[in-house]
């Protein structure tokens, strides 16, 4: 994804936050020009790291719809359904986390890219990799 195709990414998404519910271990969801996140999550985010958690919250929410993201999901969601003993997508799934882990390695490259503050400390589910 090239900076222009991360801007205009940008520009068409639409943040919504809210008090909906979610399954366990969404903090909203992503509809890909829109994305809704509880304000329970969005709060979290600015507990763990003030405003470089929001910044990482946005980009890792905005990693969900990238190309090199979307190609991992589906692969990671074709390995799910192949395996049901894998348990209910979510927090203790293998592939949900993967997905998650991806999503966090996306973020922090394009926060690397741009030279954006994110927080020293693992966000939910850490990078991929031991």
């Amino acid at each position: 994804m090239t900076g222009a195709e991360f801007k205009a990414a940008w520009q068409r998404t639409v943040w919504v936050v809210t008090e909906n519910t979610y399954p366990p271990g969404h903090g909203g969801l992503n509809f890909g020009s829109t994305v809704e996140v509880r304000f329970s999550t969005f709060s979290a985010y600015a507990a763990w790291g003030g405003a470089a958690g929001l910044t990482f919250l946005l980009l890792h929410e905005m990693a969900h719809n990238t190309p090199y993201a979307q190609s991992a999901y589906a692969n990671l969601w074709q390995g799910y359904l192949q395996n049901p003993a894998s348990g209910v997508w979510g927090p203790s799934n293998q592939y949900f986390v993967s997905n998650e882990q991806n999503a966090n390695e996306v973020a922090r490259t394009i926060a690397g890219a741009f030279g954006w503050i994110i927080p020293s400390t693992l966000p939910t589910h850490g990078y991929p990799g031991p």
